[in-house]
């Protein structure tokens, strides 16, 4: 049974998961942030988050019907179609990519995995592959040395533009994943 998630996009997705798995043998499941127990409510443990997951989706791909991979998949929504999103810097909060899931994405990404960003741009749905993010991330390390250096930064640096982002043409709940991240055996 799926579970509600906490916005209609990211139902959206939740509903492809199973023809996902039946087309591709990935799976795909919510990454979960980190929680400790802060007491009990009668019988039952309470527990609170003490951290945030590193990217919504994690996964694998079936070594029987695609390379064989991690999988790592960030989502992102805005409800007006916006020509970028900002990377919020590191211990800040904000509407955007952050920093730490930037990190991870391009770290998955130059481990081997499967690493993107998928959003959801005023209705329209675009991917950012793995290749994108990593560029993003060594773009916005780089400008934080020329920050640090009191050196110009290059305009753009710190946020993704839409021009990075393959739209999804299929309208079925797994075309995001079969266009942008399904590597067939033999590619």
């Amino acid at each position: 049974m799926l579970q509600k998630r906490s916005n209609p996009f990211e139902d959206y997705i939740q509903q492809g998961f199973a023809a996902i798995r039946a087309k591709t043998g990935a799976w795909l499941h919510w990454v979960n942030p980190a929680v400790r127990p802060i007491g009990l409510r009668g019988n039952m443990p309470v527990f609170a988050m003490v951290g945030s997951a590193l990217y919504d989706i994690g996964g694998w791909t079936n070594e029987n019907n695609a390379v064989h991979r991690a999988v790592g998949i960030e989502l992102k929504a805005s409800t007006k179609f916006k020509q970028n999103i900002p990377i919020i810097k590191p211990e800040s909060k904000g509407s955007g990519v952050q920093y730490h899931q930037l990190e991870a994405l391009a770290a998955l990404h130059r481990d081997g995995g499967i690493a993107g960003l998928v959003w959801n741009n005023g209705g329209v749905i675009g991917y950012a592959s793995g290749e994108v993010l990593a560029a993003a991330f060594y773009d916005y390390e780089t400008s934080r040395v020329c920050e640090e250096m009191k050196r110009p930064i290059t305009k753009g640096v710190r946020s993704l533009s839409w021009q990075k982002f393959a739209t999804v043409e299929g309208t079925n709940h797994e075309s995001w994943w079969l266009e942008g991240f399904h590597k067939p055996r033999g590619d």
